[in-house]
């Protein structure tokens, strides 16, 4: 079984490239084998309010695209973003 993380600044200076993100990662999971599992950590900056969104790994495509896209960029106080998160 093979797995896909998707890792994504989920920060407002993202905001104009958003919809064509989203695009891209439903492509490829709508695209992929069906034994496929994949996984969504979106990070924001520092002391935001939520700085990680976890979606854990998944077959379930309709399940990780719908979380997905209830996603929204926030954030970015311009402190570090918490990629180590």
């Amino acid at each position: 079984m093979s797995k896909v993380c998707f890792l994504v600044d989920c920060t407002v200076s993202m905001e104009a490239h958003w919809r064509s993100i989203r695009e891209e990662i439903a492509f490829i999971i709508l695209s992929g084998m069906p034994s496929t599992e994949y996984a969504f950590v979106g990070y924001r900056d520092i002391g935001d309010q939520t700085p990680l969104m976890v979606i854990e790994f998944t077959s379930q495509k309709d399940l990780i695209l719908n979380k997905m896209y209830g996603v929204r960029p926030k954030g970015g106080i311009d402190t570090a973003e918490d990629v180590a998160g």
